[in-house]
């Protein structure tokens, strides 16, 4: 005997007793159709708008496949973008390949920074000129696959920042001790410091928000200055997600240096340590937006006091009067407004 198929009509809930042979008892439960009205379709998500920022320090050789590479990522995944390349004092011909670049690729702008070579400085000078409302952060060693950014935009939608952390191959060399004990340094000084629970702190690729600047203002002019982003993000309450990105080759992963910005050997130097001293002790933090303020970085910094003076003090009660210099600092930064 052949069953006859249901419709719509014949589906409606109904409400009865249900006989169950006496296990549960004469209980009332509603019967639901085993074909269920479709559900309403999700509204469509508008593909995003962003700037990809290249930072370039004599990266003549791998200067043009990284501007394509990330052209056509960002092509793939969004429905306007524009590419900022920041080539910080360069002494090859980098800038002459992004100049040659310029008529085919279009959106490509070239920012020029003279002086000696400095990261941090490059990003505060780079930033200010994004025009849309993510930034995609990225350099010029073109070193890893950009097919992570569909994570980046996913966890964009709650994540004020969205920050890259390297796998290591399998089949890749030991790291050498020396460079593991700088990593551990370099990692004392981030989370033991300055709280940030992440593990890649100089990954090259990051997501920002560009509304994040406008609380934000780099003080670091070396490769501090990705430390110093994220613990002034985690200050005020932003929220930080990570992750996992891999290497073109493993080959490429040990040629990197520990510093991708100075091509320096080492993180933990005295550049990093004094850097990370003044932000610690006199952050430059800026007051909340008003509504209609344009450029409201360039024109709003404001330097916060240091801690409480500790001279001639020393052990427990040194790291109490700090403390307590620091809660005092916060509690006057919430009163002016700087702070939420």
């Amino acid at each position: 005997m052949e069953a006859a198929a249901l419709s719509p009509g014949d589906c409606e809930p109904t409400d009865r007793p249900l006989d169950d042979g006496g296990k549960t008892g004469d209980i009332n439960r509603v019967f639901m159709s085993p074909v269920f009205p479709a559900s309403p379709p999700e509204p469509e998500v508008a593909p995003p708008e962003i700037t990809g920022l290249i930072y370039a320090c004599n990266d003549e050789a791998t200067m043009r496949p990284a501007i394509e590479h990330l052209s056509q990522a960002l092509t793939d995944r969004t429905a306007a973008f524009e590419i900022l390349v920041v080539d910080d004092a360069s002494t090859d011909g980098t800038a002459a390949v992004v100049e040659e670049a310029l008529a085919a690729q279009e959106g490509l702008r070239l920012i020029r920074r003279d002086g000696p070579p400095a990261y941090g400085a490059a990003l505060r000078e780079a930033l200010p000129e994004a025009y849309f409302p993510l930034i995609l952060q990225t350099d010029a060693r073109d070193l890893l696959d950009l097919t992570a950014l569909d994570g980046f935009l996913e966890q964009a939608e709650e994540c004020h920042i969205v920050v890259g952390r390297r796998r290591r191959h399998r089949g890749r060399p030991a790291v050498h001790p020396r460079r593991r004990l700088d990593r551990v340094g370099y990692w004392l000084v981030t989370r033991a410091i300055f709280g940030i629970p992440l593990g890649d702190v100089n990954c090259p690729l990051k997501l920002y928000r560009r509304d994040v600047f406008d609380r934000i203002r780099i003080q670091s002019d070396g490769p501090f200055a990705d430390a110093e982003i994220l613990a002034k993000a985690g200050f005020f309450g932003m929220i930080i997600g990570e992750v996992p990105v891999e290497y073109r080759t493993w080959e490429a992963e040990r040629a990197l240096p520990l510093s991708r910005v100075t091509r320096h050997s080492s993180l933990v130097t005295r550049q990093t340590l004094r850097e990370a001293w003044r932000v610690f002790h006199r952050p430059v933090l800026l007051p909340p937006a008003q509504p209609g303020e344009e450029d409201h970085g360039a024109r709003c910094a404001v330097e916060a006091e240091g801690p409480t003076e500790i001279a001639g003090s020393n052990g427990r009660n040194a790291r109490e009067r700090d403390l307590r210099g620091i809660r005092a600092r916060a509690r006057r930064l919430r009163e002016e407004g700087y702070l939420a």
